[in-house]
């Protein structure tokens, strides 16, 4: 685990925007102000992830293999909280700042792709959420969209459970049949990162050919 006293930690500026559970609970004007916020600092917070991933030795150029470089190094530093099996507040900030740079990558792949704020359902798990959109062939009832931050921060809960290697309870309901039930962790995704861009771009090209092999 990452000791957080320690150079390039130190030197670390957190991304303090709100979490994306938070953003689905505030008022719409609070939360698009969060939205415009968020987009206006993704340079900043950018150039900060790579300031802290050159720390570590690690120089993201783009490339597939820098990406796989900075994957293996987010499951080697994710902490927990002290009370709970999920990411602390430096690791959610990590957690935002990956899922901005990878937002930003895809958008560089696939020009038709956009930031955008998530309005579309108060049920859906987007809602109130910067997400990466305009996906070709896309139903426009669906809406769909990519929330990486919702879906780095979901890795970085896998990472941990992974560590640990303890049963997960099912969170159902008091009473519902398999309420306490206990899971082994799902298997970790070694290639979590590079699998999303590769998803997105099958998305633009249909025979799966990739558009960064490096």
């Amino acid at each position: 685990m990452a000791s957080y006293s320690l150079e390039p930690w130190s030197s670390y500026a957190l991304n303090e925007q709100d979490p994306y559970w938070v953003l689905q609970e505030l008022p719409r004007k609070e939360a698009r102000k969060q939205f415009e916020r968020t987009m206006a600092m993704k340079s900043e917070r950018i150039a900060e992830l790579h300031r802290l991933l050159e720390g570590f030795g690690i120089t993201l150029d783009r490339s597939d293999r820098a990406i796989q470089s900075m994957n293996d190094w987010f499951v080697g530093v994710v902490n927990p909280l002290p009370d709970r099996n999920v990411p602390d507040g430096v690791s959610l900030s990590v957690c935002e700042d990956v899922a901005l740079y990878l937002g930003e990558i895809m958008i560089s792949r696939h020009s038709d792709l956009r930031w955008d704020f998530f309005t579309w359902g108060k049920s859906n798990g987007s809602y109130q959420c910067h997400v990466i959109m305009g996906f070709p062939f896309d139903n426009p009832v669906l809406h769909t969209n990519l929330d990486l931050a919702g879906i780095v921060h979901g890795y970085g809960v896998s990472v941990l459970r992974n560590r640990t290697g303890a049963p997960e309870a099912l969170q159902l309901p008091a009473g519902h049949p398999l309420s306490g039930v206990q899971l082994d962790p799902v298997p970790l995704q070694a290639r979590k990162f590079v699998d999303l861009l590769e998803k997105v771009d099958r998305r633009f090209v249909p025979d799966g050919s990739k558009s960064n092999q490096t």
